[in-house]
């Protein structure tokens, strides 16, 4: 019967207009749910089993916490088809990450390697138009997989940018990055509905990390790093916080106020390094 409705949940994301990777997502999670549930009924034992499992097979935290999610809108998505009366994950302690301080370049090494990059090729043209472009603009990887022509405005050098929940925003992207995507339209002849990369998610996670690796011996780079560069460095360089949080259209600020703390880290080591009384100690 919960075979059904997954299938109806996952039909009622589509009518919400949820991405398509986000409903892949979804989906993955809950087919291991229901892998584990069969047809048992959905109670707080069997939870707690189910998450025993999850960290037997070596999932990490953040993982783990994200199947919780999905599961939980599962739920109640079955509340509300009163196919169980209440929901017993609230019965069960949420997982809680250590906060982290986001990895980010250093504006000396980006523009080191963007200035200094020597197009020779078209292969060429398309990793440095992404990686100008996703440090220009601080887009998420499937919100640049997913830009179309008719998404750029030349003229006023921004673009249109659908994210999370299908929300629109219309957001400034600068003239290098401008001039590599024109240059990309016109080397491939795209028309207005043409995606402008035309590559998977995974293609652009390979291509960032190949590029920083052959450019510059730096390792582990992936596009959301350059996003938080791209916030770091708004704030290194004097913008403010609420200017940043519309620029990454997060919903809340102190989603945005974790890049305050790289920020405050470089002054400090700043600080350290130039103030005379700090020297001679």
């Amino acid at each position: 019967m919960l075979e059904h409705y997954f299938n109806e949940f996952l039909e009622h994301l589509k009518s919400l207009n949820y991405s398509k990777n986000t409903i892949l997502g979804y989906e993955s999670d809950l087919k291991e749910f229901l892998s584990f549930v069969k047809d048992k009924q959905i109670d707080r034992q069997l939870l707690r089993n189910y998450f025993i499992e999850l960290f037997n097979k070596g999932y990490s935290q953040r993982t783990i916490i994200r199947k919780r999610a999905s599961l939980n809108s599962f739920i109640k998505f079955l509340m509300k088809k009163k196919i169980i009366k209440e929901n017993p994950l609230i019965l069960i302690s949420k997982i809680k990450l250590p906060k982290s301080l986001p990895k980010v370049i250093s504006q000396n090494q980006i523009n080191k390697i963007l200035d200094s990059w020597e197009i020779k090729n078209f292969d060429d043209l398309l990793n440095k138009a992404i990686i100008e472009t996703l440090y220009s603009t601080g887009l998420r990887a499937s919100e640049l997989c997913s830009l179309k022509v008719k998404d750029v405005d030349f003229q006023n050098e921004q673009i249109k940018v659908i994210g999370k929940g299908s929300k629109l925003a219309i957001i400034p992207i600068g003239k290098k990055a401008l001039y590599l995507i024109r240059l990309i339209i016109q080397e491939k002849n795209l028309k207005d509905d043409d995606f402008i990369f035309q590559i998977s998610r995974f293609q652009l996670y390979y291509r960032v990390k190949k590029s920083f690796l052959k450019l510059s011996q730096i390792s582990g780079i992936h596009p959301h790093i350059l996003r938080h560069s791209f916030a770091t460095h708004l704030l290194d360089n004097g913008a403010d916080i609420r200017s940043v949080q519309v620029l990454l259209r997060h919903k809340n600020l102190s989603t945005t106020q974790i890049y305050t703390h790289v920020s405050l880290k470089k002054i400090k080591e700043s600080y350290e390094k130039f103030h005379p009384r700090n020297k001679s100690f």
